[in-house]
């Protein structure tokens, strides 16, 4: 097996397992606290992820697709993203008052303030994890991501158990961050130090803006529902929208684990090749983008449709106003995912600063959409999700044509296949819903969702000779049929 098909396996694994570990305490948790209370938590942990953007500050970007780098790079990197982390913590704890008075939330105020905890450790796990994914080392990836969730699954169910509230959300949190860096301390590559140093910081800092940002802006477009409706409305529609939001997170996180962390170290190694000719960076997009589609719509069609069912078994009745804001949200997603690897491809283009341009124009309009369907509904917040991803199709497009000679044209066109297979699921899954009023209980139409599209999907694969089927093949230790 290749090392990139090899670190792909065990990316898979470790986003998997993770993502798993995650849901499976958000299903408990659903059932232990009230969508009051995780409202007001979901607005602490949102403003945490966003001020979290800025605290590594582009360091494991730079990190994995640099050329040529040595431990003083290293040194470096640690250096500036600790002196930012621990300036952001004490800025976060300071802030946490005010926070908490313009939500109107007093319990807002030790959630933050505990979060912030763990700024402290997550430059040297990042530094370590960033090195190893510029490696393909994704096993040892994967024990560090394994160890965090897991002490955060069982720090949380022992702190609720015990009657603490939403305040054990975040104590679990911030445990896993020290256990997570005191894993990657053991693993970590045998020539890295944790070293900490300030010399020669003008490349980090320069690359460190435009990545950044970039990433905020990717979290601004995904967190801004919480903020705005934990300002215009009650701590439970932002519960409800959160549901709904991380239902399809879940679901894309999950199977596109493995292709996110290896996608930038990928197309930076292409990249490097391609410019001495000796790699493809266009036909390398396109195959990737060919995989994500069939990958990730298909699932997306489906938990659409089976939101209802889905969400009242995982989360409980209380939970079942979030369903239809999940429906309109799949198109959200399904239209994200013909976009998902422009920014790895753009960013190892060292494409940065357009990026951030388009980017920020896409999460401006999005940010103003939200705000105005705050107002009115909880469906019409999902539809102006759908309005921004549509937004964001047009302009990256127009970047992929300019910078890597890639046409929204070119990319549908050689995603055929993978549209097929969405059509053919799309298709299963309303001939399934004329028949879900016949399954008497939510678990039983779960099972005829999943069961049939799984059968429905593979046939259809296999039908059209989709690379998909190669790529299982493969990563079960099948030779490609010649």
């Amino acid at each position: 097996m290749s090392k990139v098909k090899k670190s792909f396996l065990y990316a898979s694994i470790s986003g998997l397992g993770a993502k798993t570990i995650g849901f499976i305490s958000v299903v408990l948790v659903s059932r232990l606290l009230t969508p009051a209370e995780l409202g007001v938590f979901a607005i602490a942990t949102t403003f945490v992820v966003i001020i979290s953007e800025f605290r590594l500050f582009g360091t494991t970007m730079y990190l994995i697709r640099e050329d040529n780098l040595t431990s003083a790079d290293v040194a470096s990197c640690i250096g500036v993203a600790s002196l930012i982390s621990c300036l952001l913590a004490f800025s976060m704890v300071a802030a946490a008052h005010p926070i908490s008075v313009f939500f109107g939330y007093e319990e807002l105020t030790p959630v933050i303030s505990v979060l912030s905890l763990g700024f402290f450790v997550t430059p040297f796990t990042s530094a370590t994890t960033a090195l190893l994914a510029r490696d393909h080392k994704q096993d040892k990836i994967l024990m560090v991501r394994l160890a965090g969730r897991l002490s955060a699954l069982a720090t949380a169910l022992a702190l609720i158990y015990s009657g603490y509230g939403i305040i054990s959300l975040a104590i679990a949190e911030t445990f896993s961050t020290f256990v997570e860096a005191a894993v990657a301390r053991c693993v970590k590559p045998r020539e890295m130090s944790w070293r900490v140093q300030l010399n020669n910081i003008k490349p980090i800092l320069s690359s460190g803006v435009y990545t950044t940002l970039i990433g905020l802006s990717n979290r601004l477009e995904s967190s801004t529902a919480d903020l705005v409706l934990g300002k215009l409305r009650p701590s439970s529609d932002v519960a409800l929208t959160s549901r709904a939001t991380g239902l399809h997170l879940f679901i894309r996180d999950t199977l596109a684990a493995g292709v996110t962390s290896v996608a930038l170290p990928y197309f930076s190694d292409t990249a490097r090749s391609a410019a001495v000719g000796s790699s493809d960076f266009r036909v390398a997009y396109l195959k990737a983008t060919n995989l994500i589609v069939a990958c990730l719509i298909p699932p997306t069609i489906v938990a659409s449709f089976a939101a209802l069912p889905l969400i009242r078994t995982l989360f409980g009745e209380q939970w079942d106003l979030a369903a239809p804001v999940a429906q309109i949200l799949g198109a959200w997603m399904a239209i994200k995912s013909f976009m998902y690897m422009a920014s790895p491809a753009l960013i190892s283009l060292k494409k940065e600063k357009q990026l951030l341009k388009t980017r920020s124009i896409i999460v401006a309009a999005h940010v103003m959409l939200v705000w105005l369907a705050a107002s009115h509904s909880l469906a019409l917040v999902a539809s102006a999700f759908v309005a921004s991803a549509t937004l964001e199709v047009i302009f990256v497009s127009g970047l992929l044509k300019r910078y890597a000679d890639l046409r929204l044209f070119d990319v549908v066109y050689h995603c055929k296949t993978a549209i097929f297979i969405c059509s053919i699921t799309l298709l299963t899954c309303i001939v399934i819903k004329r028949f879900e009023s016949y399954f008497t209980e939510e678990w039983l139409a779960i099972v005829a969702y999943a069961s049939i599209n799984c059968v429905t999907w593979l046939l259809s694969t296999a039908y059209v000779r989709h690379p998909m089927l190669d790529l299982l093949k493969s990563l079960v230790g099948q030779p490609k049929a010649s």
